[in-house]
């Protein structure tokens, strides 16, 4: 049953040895992208549960800070996030933020708070680390993910 020639032996071996890093390399970026993925996820997550935690809480005796909002998406991704920063930036009011004009013509139509409305931005800054892409020529990758909240949710 022996078929093969003297010219055909190690053609098995130099066939897996050019395919194998290839191979390799895809299922390392796949590992990779869905790492990122999982980032991206965890940091929404986060947000989402940032917002819901500081518009329970009382912001007279609690203040809103920066640190303190990083803490909580820090104790909400499971440490598993690569660098996060937090931006806090306080509008008089919601008008202020959007920047609107009092003659619109739909603003009497829309109820805009008076109060003060705060923009958290959250920016998680990751990077490819396990595909070959990453070795060759590492890449900062940014996402940022934005809430805003307004005291006067909490009114009453």
């Amino acid at each position: 049953m022996k078929t093969r020639t003297k010219k055909q032996k190690g053609v098995i071996s130099l066939e897996t040895a050019i395919l194998m890093p290839v191979v390799l390399g895809c299922i390392l970026m796949f590992f990779d992208i869905s790492r990122l993925h999982l980032q991206y996820g965890l940091l929404e997550n986060a947000m989402r549960h940032t917002l819901r935690e500081l518009l329970a809480d009382d912001w007279r005796r609690n203040p809103i800070t920066s640190g303190r909002i990083k803490n909580i998406i820090e104790k909400r991704s499971f440490g598993m996030l690569d660098s996060v920063t937090v931006q806090l930036k306080q509008f008089d009011s919601l008008e202020t933020l959007l920047q609107t004009e009092e003659d619109e013509a739909d603003a009497d139509n829309i109820y805009r708070p008076r109060d003060p409305v705060y923009r958290v931005s959250a920016t998680l800054t990751t990077s490819i680390k396990f595909s070959p892409l990453g070795f060759f020529e590492p890449k900062v990758i940014k996402k940022t993910s934005t809430i805003i909240i307004s005291e006067d949710s909490l009114a009453n």
